[in-house]
């Protein structure tokens, strides 16, 4: 194996870190939604500035293709759908290398 391939495998393995931790952090937003856990709160207060911002970029790609406005749910469960097929795409871009 190459250098330069495995460079490139170990950007794609970062980039699915990366990928994961939105998840997480996009998933705990969701449960504390839903029902309010003191202990997950303190994670929903790390996360806060990587959701909100994952979030408004869905919104906003969303207004601009659909001209509707998504819910704060809305615009979390559409953000964890796109990243999940991110890590699929990425998964995949990996085992051809």
């Amino acid at each position: 194996m190459g250098v330069i391939c495995k460079l490139l495998l170990v950007l794609l393995s970062l980039v699915s870190i990366g990928i994961d931790i939105a998840i997480f952090f996009l998933l705990i937003r969701l449960i504390v939604m839903w029902r309010n856990i003191s202990w997950l709160g303190k994670f929903n207060d790390i996360g806060k500035a990587l959701v909100d911002s994952v979030a408004a970029k869905t919104g906003g790609f969303w207004f601009r293709v659909t001209e509707k406005q998504l819910s704060d749910r809305g615009k979390l469960l559409i953000s964890l759908i796109t990243l999940s097929l991110a890590q699929i795409m990425v998964s995949e871009a990996a085992r051809f290398l």
